[in-house]
């Protein structure tokens, strides 16, 4: 995607008249009341973006890995499930049925999976009995994340410092608490390169 993020953020590349960003804040904003993004590249057009589109919360990798916001006292503090997405992805769910399975297991994270479309790179899933056991690129199954997950910042471990979203997968895959959720996506997109661009505006 080079070429076409020379001048323009990722998050800010359009998807039937809306930037991938702003099509995140509005599928959230259904569900959620306080939305915090992280930027890092080209953050001052991605902030604004952000902003004007309702979000409270800002944070600025500073060049860090995509889990730097985890070790924020104000991320830290927070005690319940939390909402994750990446604005790469694009998907639509039951989000009814997801927020009464992590209501009724407060003490569990959640990966939202799909079965992987054919040539489709990602972090791949493995499970027993619904919960996780491994998320890597080279784990051998067609479960793959979605860029969706419901993580309780509680179970992690506070001394711990997170710089990539796999360390955190790990801790929680060692302290038993993430799971795959029972919710799939009905549809879903993975924006990565032109040709995934063209086609999801395409619709």
């Amino acid at each position: 995607m080079r070429h076409l993020t020379e001048a323009t953020p990722k998050p800010l590349l359009t998807v039937q008249g809306r930037s991938l960003l702003e099509h995140q804040i509005s599928f959230l904003s259904q569900f959620v009341t306080t939305i915090g993004v992280t930027v890092g590249y080209m953050s001052e057009q991605v902030e604004k973006t952000a902003k004007k589109n309702g979000a409270s919360l800002i944070l600025n990798s500073n060049g860090q890995g995509n889990a730097f916001w985890m070790n924020s006292p104000i991320i830290r503090t927070i005690d319940y499930p939390i909402v994750i997405i990446t604005c790469d992805n694009l998907m639509e769910f039951d989000y009814g049925t997801l927020e009464s399975e992590s209501n009724m297991n407060p003490n569990l994270s959640y990966l939202l999976t799909r079965k992987a479309p054919l040539g489709v790179l990602g972090d791949r899933v493995l499970e027993r009995n619904g919960k996780i056991i491994q998320v890597s690129s080279d784990t051998k199954t067609d479960l793959m994340a979605t860029g969706f997950q419901v993580i309780n910042p509680s179970h992690l471990k506070p001394v711990c410092t997170y710089d990539d979203f796999h360390y955190v997968w790990s801790d929680l895959i060692e302290n038993g608490t993430l799971c795959n959720s029972t919710v799939t996506p009905k549809k879903w997109s993975a924006i990565d390169t032109p040709a995934d661009l063209e086609e999801a505006n395409r619709g």
